[in-house]
C-alpha cells in the first residue's frame, strides 16, 4: 500500500476509517506516511466511487464478519447496489465493531437501564417495534454487546488521545 491513494469516509467513522487505520498501524504502516494521498469523502458511497473512478486506490466499508459466511462484497452491493461487489478485491478485515449503538449516560440507575434494554430488544416482538425498528433505526434487531467486546474500538480510542 505504499505509495498509494486512500479515500475515506470521514475522521470520526468507524468501520470508515479508525478501524482500517488502527488496523493498518498494528500491521507496520502508519497511514499518514503509507498514503501518498487520504481524502474524506463524507460517505462510503464517495470513497468506494473515488476507487472505481481511479482518485484513489484503497478505501474501506463495513461488511459483516467473516464468520459470517457473507463476504466483503455484501457492504459494497449495500452501497453501490448488486453486482458491484465484483469489482472489489478484499484486502483485510479489521476486528469486528458494532453496526450503531445506544449509548446511555454513566450515572443512569441500573433499573433503569435494565428497563430500557428489555424494551429495545423485544421490538422485534411485534408489528409496531417491527415499524419502529425498519422506520427509526433501519434495523431488524437489537442484539446486547458482548460484555468487554469490542476490543479494537478500545485500541482506537486510546491511540485517538
Amino acid at each position: 500500500l505504499k505509495g498509494a491513494k486512500a479515500a475515506w469516509v470521514d475522521r470520526d467513522s468507524v468501520a470508515g476509517y479508525l478501524l482500517p487505520s488502527a488496523y493498518l498501524k498494528t500491521q507496520g504502516l502508519e497511514p499518514s506516511r503509507a498514503f501518498v494521498s487520504q481524502q474524506f469523502t463524507g460517505s462510503y458511497q464517495g470513497a468506494l466511487d473515488a476507487v472505481l473512478g481511479g482518485k484513489a486506490d484503497v478505501t474501506s466499508v463495513f461488511c459483516p464478519p467473516a464468520s459470517t459466511g457473507l463476504t466483503f462484497a455484501t457492504g459494497v452491493e449495500d452501497v453501490l447496489g448488486k453486482g458491484m461487489g465484483s469489482r472489489f478485491e478484499l484486502l483485510a478485515y479489521t476486528d469486528e465493531a458494532p453496526n450503531d449503538g445506544v449509548p446511555v449516560a454513566m450515572g443512569l440507575p441500573a433499573p433503569l437501564v435494565a428497563s430500557l434494554e428489555s424494551a429495545l430488544l423485544g421490538l422485534q416482538s411485534t408489528p409496531d417495534g417491527q415499524a419502529l425498528l425498519g422506520d427509526i433505526f433501519n434495523a431488524e434487531r437489537f442484539e446486547v454487546a458482548p460484555r468487554m467486546g469490542y476490543r479494537a474500538l478500545y485500541r482506537v480510542a486510546l491511540a485517538s488521545l
